[in-house]
């Protein structure tokens, strides 16, 4: 007779051990937010989700790495917005309009967040950062999660994907190529003929093409890179005011507005200060080469209503719904809040030096 079996032994010492950690893990566990409760698509399911409110692991809600230019500032633009435990997960928190949060990365139609410590999901049509305002556009809610149910993790992800994937659909659709102008009407004097003449280049602009626009010739070019944007800007400006364009017998790129005889510099700050003290409303912006090997340059547009700095240019990216004014879905001419990723490139602010006679005429 066999009196003692090692193997079950084993096995029952193992079983008790695994029993003992689930129970204290999800159990007995006081701050749902420990670091040591982590969730995963292995441990979630239907039965058991609403258990779960770590989520610190970005994998665990379809983000397979944190994109480039994470973690951002962003702020909360809705009353009791959800915070839940993955996209469209168990709600384990409400914060209320103008809460700050830090922006770790997104997936789908929310980002992942965190609040106060905590991490966590929230939808993205009711966060603005300094790249993009909320859109309030109204979320897909899956199941009975409008009235703050929540679906598995795994369904989750896959409507928050497909609801991201409807609202790009609806947008190219819909949207692309027409005029969006979010800036406000409260614009009076230089600043509000700045703004018209930047408008009727948005009108015009059909696309960013390198070399562009880089004519002597005054005119609402379709296509221009960035540079060629600011000179014809800076033309069109001058026209309206009956003054000769002060930008040289050569076609400035870039850092030659930086190193000009025909500007001087405003400021170097980053962002700029509040233009009625120092800057104004067509001065020019300048940024030195990066990584793709050229420079950027544009036009500084003042502030919107929520004291965020605005600029005019040309880029590649495509323009969406959320810039102060351009033609979505177009690559090119745009006046948008300036994104903070500028910061670590910033020369500075530099002024035409015959702009205050500009400003004289357009105000006369």
């Amino acid at each position: 007779m066999k009196l003692f079996d090692y193997n079950k032994v084993k096995q029952s010492v193992l079983f008790l051990a695994l029993s003992f950690s689930l129970f204290t893990t999800i159990g007995l566990c006081d701050n749902p937010f420990s670091s040591d409760v982590k969730v995963s698509e292995a441990t979630t399911s239907e039965e058991d989700s609403i258990k779960i409110a770590e989520t610190s692991i970005a994998e665990a809600a379809g983000i397979k790495e944190i994109k480039e230019g994470y973690p951002i500032e962003g702020k909360i633009e809705a009353n009791k917005l959800r915070l839940r435990s993955w996209p469209w997960g168990a709600v384990v928190g409400k914060y209320g309009k103008g809460t700050s949060l830090k922006i770790l990365g997104e997936s789908g139609e929310f980002y992942l967040v965190e609040i106060d410590g905590k991490q966590g999901y929230m939808h993205k049509s009711y966060i603005s950062t300094d790249k993009e305002k909320a859109s309030f556009k109204t979320p897909s809610y899956p199941g009975d999660t409008k009235s703050g149910g929540y679906i598995a993790l795994k369904k989750g992800v896959e409507a928050s994907n497909e609801g991201a994937k409807k609202k790009e659909e609806q947008k190219d659709d819909s949207d692309s190529g027409t005029i969006v102008d979010n800036s406000s009407s409260d614009y009076t004097g230089v600043t509000k003929k700045i703004f018209d003449i930047v408008k009727k280049f948005c009108e015009a602009n059909e696309a960013y093409v390198l070399g562009a626009a880089h004519s002597k010739n005054s005119g609402y070019v379709s296509k221009s890179d960035c540079s060629g944007f600011t000179g014809q800007f800076i033309n069109k400006l001058s026209e309206m005011a009956g003054v000769n364009p002060v930008i040289g017998s050569g076609y400035p790129t870039s850092t030659q507005y930086a190193n000009s005889q025909y500007t001087k510099k405003v400021t170097s700050d980053f962002p700029p200060t509040n233009p009625k003290d120092l800057i104004k409303p067509g001065d020019i912006f300048v940024m030195p080469k990066g990584s793709s090997g050229y420079g950027h340059v544009g036009v500084f547009m003042g502030y919107n209503s929520a004291g965020q700095p605005l600029i005019a240019h040309s880029t590649t990216s495509k323009i969406s719904s959320n810039a102060e004014m351009g033609k979505i879905g177009k690559t090119g001419v745009r006046v948008e809040v300036l994104p903070s990723r500028y910061k670590d490139r910033w020369m500075g602010i530099y002024r035409l030096n015959n702009m205050d006679q500009i400003v004289s005429k357009l105000e006369s």
